[in-house]
C-alpha cells in the first residue's frame, strides 16, 4: 500500500511492502490510484491554486501600499506630536489666565482673602476683578465700588488697585478705596504708604504719595485734593461702624441706601442741606431711623418690602424723609 498521510510509513518501507504484493495484488492498487487520478476536478484544483496565489499577491501588495504610506505619513506625525508636546510644555510655564470676580450686593458687606493673603472688605453694591494666577507677577484689581484693603506686604510685587480715574500702587498696607459709578473716587490711607496715580493711560502726569491719615477725592477730570483729617467715617464701615460726621444729608441717603438695601427719598428739598453726626454700630435699620428722627429735624417713615403680584420680584423697602411739622 502507498504511504499515507497520518500513517508515519516511510519511501523505503512503501517500497519494500510493494515488493512483497503479489502480481495482481499490484494490479489493483494501479487500478484505485488511476481511479482516484480520474475524479479530481482539475478545474476547481486550478482555481483553488490561483485563488491562493492571488490572495499571496494582494497581501504583498498591500502591504507595499502601506509601508509606502507610512514613509509619507512619518515626517508629518513627528511634527505635530513635537508640536503638540511644545504646546504642553508652554503651558505649564505659561498657565492660562481667567478672570475672577466677587460682588457685594446692595445691603450686604463681606469680606475675602485673596490667593497672597489679602484681605479685602467690600461694601454694598461693590465688585473687584482679578486675573488667575494672582501671583508675583500679577497682583493687580480692578475695583467698582467700595472696598478696604489690608495688602500682604511683598517688597518684589506691588499691588495695584485700578479704579476709572486713578490707580493706587503699593507694596503692603492698608487703605480704602471708593470708586462708585458717577461719583468721585476716594482713597483714604490708613496705614504705610500708597502712591496715588491720577490717570492710568498717560504715566507721565505726577503720582502722588499719601501718608497715614490722609484722604484723596479725585474727581473725573483727574484733579486730586488730599485732607488730613479723622479718617473714621471713611473706614470704619469695614468693621462694622456706620459713622456720619457732620455729614451731609445727601451723603447720609447714599449710605443708608447701600448699608441696609433699601430705597431712600427725601420729600423735602430744603432738608438737604441738613447735617448730620452720629455713629451706629450693627444696629438694625428701623432702630436707625427713630434714633435719626430723635436727633434731627427729620420725619421718617418706614415702608416695609412687598411682593410684586405680577412679577413675582421683591419690591424694596422704602425710607421717606421729610420734614417735621409743629
Amino acid at each position: 500500500m502507498p504511504a499515507k498521510e497520518g500513517t508515519g510509513q516511510s519511501l523505503k518501507e512503501f517500497i519494500s511492502s510493494r515488493r512483497q504484493m503479489q502480481p495482481d495484488q499490484q494490479i489493483g492498487e494501479s487500478r484505485a490510484v488511476i481511479s482516484a487520478i480520474d475524479s479530481i476536478n482539475t478545474d476547481d484544483a486550478y482555481r483553488s491554486v490561483k485563488s491562493r496565489i492571488s490572495g499571496i499577491n494582494r497581501r504583498s501588495v498591500y502591504f507595499e501600499q502601506f509601508r509606502r504610506i507610512a514613509a509619507i505619513l512619518f515626517f508629518p506625525l513627528l511634527l505635530v506630536s513635537v508640536l503638540y508636546f511644545l504646546s504642553l510644555k508652554d503651558k505649564s510655564r505659561f498657565p492660562e489666565m481667567s478672570v475672577q470676580q466677587l460682588t457685594s450686593p446692595a445691603g450686604v458687606r463681606s469680606q475675602v482673602t485673596l490667593p497672597d493673603g489679602t484681605q479685602v472688605w467690600l461694601n454694598g453694591e461693590s465688585t473687584i476683578k482679578y486675573s488667575l494666577p494672582f501671583n508675583n507677577q500679577t497682583r493687580n484689581v480692578d475695583l467698582e465700588g467700595e472696598a478696604f484693603f489690608d495688602v500682604t506686604r511683598n517688597p518684589k510685587s506691588p499691588f495695584l488697585v485700578s479704579m476709572p480715574h486713578a490707580t493706587v500702587r503699593v507694596l503692603g498696607t492698608m487703605f480704602n478705596c471708593k470708586a462708585y459709578p458717577g461719583e468721585k473716587t476716594e482713597v483714604t490711607l490708613a496705614k504705610g504708604k500708597v502712591r496715588l496715580g491720577t490717570d492710568p493711560v498717560n504715566s507721565e502726569k505726577k503720582d502722588y504719595i499719601l501718608s497715614p491719615g490722609e484722604h484723596a477725592v479725585i474727581n473725573s477730570t483727574g484733579q486730586i485734593k488730599i485732607n488730613k483729617e479723622n479718617i473714621d467715617k471713611y473706614i470704619a464701615w469695614h468693621t462694622g461702624f456706620l459713622v456720619f460726621d457732620d455729614s451731609p444729608l445727601p451723603e447720609v441717603v447714599e449710605k443708608l441706601e447701600r448699608w441696609y438695601g433699601v430705597d431712600v427719598s427725601v420729600r423735602d428739598t430744603q432738608l438737604l442741606s441738613s447735617r448730620i453726626t452720629t455713629t451706629f454700630e450693627n444696629e438694625p435699620l428701623r432702630q436707625v431711623l427713630e434714633l435719626l428722627e430723635l436727633a434731627s429735624p427729620l420725619k421718617i417713615d418706614y415702608v416695609p418690602a412687598t411682593i410684586n403680584t405680577k412679577t413675582g420680584e421683591q419690591v424694596k423697602s422704602k425710607v421717606i424723609i421729610s420734614g417735621k411739622t409743629n
